[in-house]
């Protein structure tokens, strides 16, 4: 149903008599008797597919509207799967509610011998489903308005949170697409759940085969070929409608989507150049780019999951506070009272700024006291970006593939001097720090939040970090605090950059650029891996940045 029809049948509400009936309660399931009905108020249809119907509805003693979904009626002699794959959108649907992105189901109804069933769903989407909103915004010629940008900038982030909600309930949603999205009040709801699997009591999600139904358009390449599909596949489509999202809120980038019809699976290479090629000033912007890009990785095994969708774009929260749009609601904001209650903020590739490739040596000078370096201790000491292939290059032991934190400080004793170090308890680290140097330790926050932020492969990380900060490492010998000759190792640069380069490299490791060949041995660094990044990670983080 179209904008304009859609504001009608709402107009209409006051107009239609109700037809006398049976009242369904909340959370209710009625089987109607023989020559019987709901009592409720029709007007107007909102859509039709393949096995069902979509009408508005409303309750004329409550005067509550619905979206009614209506089963065709089952004419055909396997009753029993016909009823089986009904309940199970039901009770699929039924379990999303607690999620505020979720469709509402209000109550079900079955008559005929159970071949009729419907659906009563709220809210009616007073912005109709994604792809009549995005729809509406390029018809306008004028492009978003402030609320509509704020509406499609929060998307990202509560679509993703909805779908880890999903998968975290063991729950594949199989046909995310704008249409399969609505938009209330400001905010996107997923609906839908028609061809979603339920793995409740399974092993694992994995399907392999030929699909019972798809949307080709949205579809994940496993999916289009017939091969193994798990819930990455979902976080494909969700890919693709992130790119439509993108392409009516900058044009300009030239994402090129409104190909006729043509699977995004066929054009994801090319739109993924794009992404990962524009040349954008919003630096957020260009983060949330990036994730798009892991998004439609054509391959379910180098693709990102729904966890480390939603992680990054907390992270990208985190990192640009104050930032307007912003990309979640208050509900699930990082900064909000639901991200306050979890730690688990994890991140976004970030690639390096062209424009300055100087050593950090040169960048960073100071008239600060000479300490011994580490680097200098070696007859010919590699260059920062050979340091860094050669620390890429190297195979990750199996010790290596843990998660831990990093932590930062900088030092109290000299201005310009930075700790790294990483700890799977860091107050502990820190109080055992503060008790050796007799004095405060501050440690540096690394989001906007001050959550800390736990790392996999988190040794690997120090590893790179050492590589690329090689010039600026220094030794000091002697420790004020405790007057013992010691070996610490400090850093003679800005805790924000360190922090840049933490990150870079922390976010690049969650992409498992590694692959594991099922032994005890060593993890080998990905070919894939190695041509598409090998070049923007030897390139250092510029100090002048910050």
């Amino acid at each position: 149903m179209s904008q304009n029809h859609l504001t009608n049948a709402f107009q209409s509400l006051s107009l239609q008599r109700p037809t006398p009936g049976i009242t369904l309660l909340e959370n209710q399931h009625i089987d109607l008797p023989p020559n019987s009905q709901l009592s409720l108020r029709f007007h107007g249809h909102l859509g039709h597919g393949g096995s069902a119907s979509v009408d508005i509805v409303s309750d004329p003693t409550t005067g509550r509207t619905f979206a009614r979904k209506l089963f065709k009626r089952y004419n055909g002699k396997d009753v029993a799967s016909w009823s089986a794959a009904v309940h199970n959108e039901i009770a699929i649907t039924k379990r999303m509610r607690s999620h505020p992105h979720m469709v509402q189901l209000f109550g079900t109804y079955s008559g005929s011998g159970g071949r009729e069933l419907g659906m009563l769903l709220h809210p009616v989407a007073d912005g109709g489903d994604l792809q009549e909103y995005l729809e509406s915004i390029q018809d306008s010629r004028s492009g978003a308005t402030g609320s509509q940008r704020a509406v499609l900038w929060s998307a990202f982030g509560c679509l993703a949170d909805g779908l880890a909600f999903i998968h975290r309930s063991t729950i594949r949603h199989k046909d995310i697409k704008p249409k399969n999205i609505l938009v209330h009040d400001g905010k996107v709801m997923y609906t839908d759940f028609g061809i979603s699997l339920d793995a409740t009591g399974l092993d694992r999600t994995t399907t392999s085969g030929v699909p019972q139904a798809l949307t080709r358009r949205y579809c994940a390449p496993e999916v289009a070929n017939y091969g193994r599909r798990n819930r990455k596949t979902d976080v494909f489509s969700l890919g693709c409608v992130f790119v439509e999202i993108m392409a009516v809120l900058y044009p300009g980038l030239g994402i090129g989507v409104a190909n006729g019809g043509v699977p995004y699976w066929q054009m994801a290479e090319g739109i993924r150049k794009v992404l990962i090629g524009s040349r954008v000033s919003d630096a957020r912007l260009g983060e949330v780019l990036r994730v798009i890009h892991a998004m439609l990785e054509p391959t379910n095994e180098g693709r990102i999951d729904s966890e480390d969708l939603l992680r990054r774009l907390q992270r990208i929260e985190s990192l640009y506070p104050g930032s307007s749009p912003v990309l979640f609601c208050s509900h699930c904001s990082p900064n909000g009272p639901k991200g306050k209650a979890t730690e688990t903020v994890q991140g976004t590739r970030r690639r390096a700024s062209p424009g300055n490739t100087a050593t950090n040596s040169q960048a960073f000078q100071t008239n600060n006291r000479n300490l011994p370096s580490y680097r200098t201790s070696s007859p010919s000491p590699p260059s920062t970006s050979a340091a860094v292939a050669r620390a890429i290059e190297k195979p990750l032991k199996s010790t290596e593939a843990h998660e831990s934190y990093i932590y930062i400080f900088p030092s109290r004793r000299e201005h310009g001097l930075v700790k790294i170090g990483t700890a799977s308890n860091v107050p502990v680290r820190l109080k055992i720090w503060q008790g050796m140097c007799k004095h405060p330790i501050s440690e540096y926050p690394q989001t906007a939040s001050g959550q800390r932020i736990p790392t996999r492969y988190a040794e690997r990380v120090e590893q790179l970090v050492r590589a690329e900060l090689g010039d600026v490492r220094f030794q000091d010998e002697r420790c004020d605090g405790c007057g013992q000759n010691v070996d610490h190792e400090w850093y003679r640069t800005t805790p924000e950059h360190a922090a840049r380069v933490v990150r870079k490299f922390g976010d690049w490791l969650e992409g498992d650029p590694y692959q594991f060949d099922g032994t005890d041995g060593p993890w080998q660094l990905k070919d894939r891996a190695r041509r598409r990044d090998m070049e923007v990670l030897c390139r250092p983080v510029p100090v002048k940045e910050y």
